[in-house]
Formats: structure tokens, sequence, C-alpha cells
């Protein structure tokens, strides 16, 4: 079974992916919300990013995309794909 198929299995359904970057939602039904996670290359120190959060929550300073507390498995999930887009970004750029 493969990183995206745990993670479907657990609800976070991927939206987009590519070289650089891939985005996962999920619909919380008990407290209404969309989770999202974001999986992103940062060109600047040379390394992926993960974001958390909801994007439609907005906090009293009304700053938005407040973080989303992951679970220790989804966690892990999701640190396996940043090696397996480590590992593909680095192919990618041996061949550019």
């Amino acid at each position: 079974m493969t990183v995206d198929q745990k993670l479907a299995k657990i609800g976070f359904n991927k939206v987009y992916e590519d070289v650089r970057r891939v985005h996962y939602e999920r619909y919380d039904k008990k407290y209404r919300y969309y989770h999202t996670v974001c999986i992103e290359r940062r060109s600047v120190w040379n390394e992926f990013k993960l974001q958390s959060y909801d994007e439609n929550l907005i906090d009293k300073k009304g700053i938005g995309n407040t973080n989303v507390a992951l679970s220790t498995t989804e966690l892990k999930l999701f640190l396996k794909k940043i090696k397996q887009k480590e590992r593909e970004y680095t192919r990618h750029r041996m061949w550019i």
C-alpha cells in the first residue's frame, strides 16, 4: 500500500501534486472544517516544508490559515511523503 493510499484511507484526498509540491484536503464532519496539508519545496533553504491548517478559519486578529495539529500516525505518513518528494526532486534535478 502506497503512502497516498494510506492517507486516503484516513481521509486525506490528494488535490494537487507536482515535483515541488503536494496538496491534501480532508473534511472533518465532527467539527465542520477543511483540514489542508501542503508539502512544498522551499527554494531559499533548499528543503521541503509541511504546513497543516484550515484555510477558512480566521482568528481574532483577522489572520487566516490557522494551524491544525496532526496526529502521530498522520505525521509519520506525511514525513514518508516528504522523503519520497525529496528523492523525486533529486531525480528531476539530475535531468535538467
